[in-house]
């Protein structure tokens, strides 16, 4: 019997990328450095560059859309009076030398997620963590990395990678050994309707 696990929905829509990554290149072009952001340029600062071009992303709503319906199916969770709304939505583009450290997207949100619109090889995982005080076998050598012992998992990001997971889930991103690893990061609030 498993208890308490965690599940990371990882897709691919490659056509999808091409498809948002001229738009994200203008996005990026009108961003301005922000000393907060090293190495690299975000709009997390500057949100009104991306409701600016909102409508752009309908295709890519839309995904979201029906990925966060199968992500609620396969954990069992009954949606029928659900409000999916996406909260915060932003777009990043980490050059050579850029990380982000540990961290999580909750209390405010249920789901979170990353769409790779480009991916130089070399370009960094994103490293989800078990977290140092949820790790009693930290200590020990392990025979094989499993589900129930790995301290972490890493996605590597290529062109067209969806993740999805539980906002409270520890992750990060290593030091960067690329020019360009360019990814579309959401968070997604969900309601019974009428709260």
């Amino acid at each position: 019997m498993d208890l308490f696990s965690k599940y990371i929905r990882d897709t691919e829509n490659v056509e999808l990328a091409k498809e948002l990554y001229p738009v994200c290149k203008q996005i990026l072009e009108e961003t301005s450095e922000d000393r907060r952001y090293l190495y690299g340029k975000t709009t997390w600062f500057q949100p009104h560059i991306m409701n600016k071009h909102t409508s752009e992303f309908n295709n890519f709503f839309k995904f979201v859309d029906n990925e966060v319906n199968e992500f609620l199916k396969h954990q069992c969770i009954d949606a029928t009076n659900a409000k999916i709304k996406m909260n915060e939505f932003w777009l990043s583009e980490m050059y050579e030398g850029g990380s982000h450290s540990c961290h999580v997207h909750s209390p405010h949100n249920q789901l979170s997620g990353n769409f790779y619109v480009y991916s130089e090889p070399n370009s960094s995982s994103i490293v989800f963590n078990r977290g140092v005080y949820n790790d009693v076998w930290s200590n020990f050598n392990k025979m094989d990395f499993t589900k129930y012992n790995s301290p972490e998992w890493c996605f590597v990001p290529t062109q067209g990678k969806f993740l999805l997971w539980e906002s409270d889930l520890l992750h990060e991103v290593k030091t960067n050994q690329s020019k360009s690893r360019m990814a579309l990061t959401f968070n997604i609030k969900i309601t019974e309707e009428g709260e």
